[in-house]
């Protein structure tokens, strides 16, 4: 009962679901997504839905020294890299500070984006970026630590 009530709460809360539905709107009707904000709806599917889950669902564990983040749950720990080599079991991914900063910036700046695509959306009929905040990548740099 209680479950059944929670997941009517929640459901359609996945910002994945949010992108899909917003597609399907656009798709046949009065309102179109431009080629800015597609190109940025993309990146946000492709890098930054996955990092959010990984932040949501698992504990977060700085490196004590190094500027590395852990995504830890019980069976996947960092042991090696915080020194206890005994330890075995699925490695815990991982992500640098900077990344995740970049990550944090962007989604920022690309909320403001979609503030202004919504305003200017509602009197052309064209959900698009006109002076954009967020750049246009669809692919974040690499992160040499992984």
């Amino acid at each position: 009962m209680v479950s059944d009530i929670f997941e009517a709460l929640i459901k359609g809360m996945d910002a994945r679901v949010k992108v899909e539905r917003l597609r399907k709107i656009t798709k046949n009707g009065p309102i179109k997504i431009g080629p800015m904000l597609k190109c940025r709806l993309e990146a946000f599917e492709k890098e930054s839905i996955p990092i959010r889950n990984k932040i949501a669902h698992n504990s977060v564990i700085k490196h004590p020294t190094g500027d590395i983040f852990y995504f830890t749950d019980i069976v996947r720990m960092p042991f090696s890299a915080l020194g206890f080599p005994g330890f075995v079991g699925p490695q815990a991914d991982h992500v640098s500070g900077l990344r995740l900063y970049e990550h944090g910036l962007w989604l920022n700046l690309f909320s403001h984006d979609i503030i202004g695509a919504l305003e200017r959306g509602t009197h052309d009929g064209m959900l698009e970026i006109v002076r954009p905040r967020s750049s246009e990548r669809t692919a974040f740099p690499v992160d040499p630590s992984g």
